[in-house]
């Protein structure tokens, strides 16, 4: 085989890779769930009533996000995501953003000193 030959089946495998999943990745966006968060200071924490500086704060709510349909408070923490400790808001929006629209993680949360556990399903971001 010539160099010329290798060239011309690597180009047409990565043609063909392209066409074959070039469609998947497009069709793949990443989850939402419509929340502003902050970083847990050691200011926040006395106010938010919790035993340990962890989580994010949810700092906004989108009306009519996934958020606000799972019951998503603004002053709620993050301590949790599907099991997924929650170390700080870069970590936890890359968490949202690589679970797919439509499935539903158990967030772990903090209210006013009092943990529970709410369902929110991911939805595409809208435009």
């Amino acid at each position: 085989m010539t160099t010329n030959t290798l060239l011309s089946h690597r180009q047409t495998v990565a043609i063909l890779l392209l066409a074959l999943l070039g469609p998947a990745v497009a069709a793949a966006s990443p989850g939402w769930m419509g929340v502003g968060i902050g970083e847990i200071t050691p200011e926040r924490v006395t106010a938010l009533k919790l035993k340990e500086e962890r989580g994010v704060e949810i700092v906004t709510v989108s009306p009519d996000s996934p958020a606000a349909q799972a019951g998503l408070k603004k002053e709620d923490v993050a301590l949790e995501y599907d099991g997924t400790r929650v170390l700080g808001t870069e970590q936890f929006q890359r968490l949202v953003r690589e679970t797919p629209p439509g499935r539903t993680v158990r967030l772990l949360i903090s209210r006013e000193g009092a943990t529970q556990t709410v369902p929110v399903k991911l939805a595409e971001k809208r435009a």
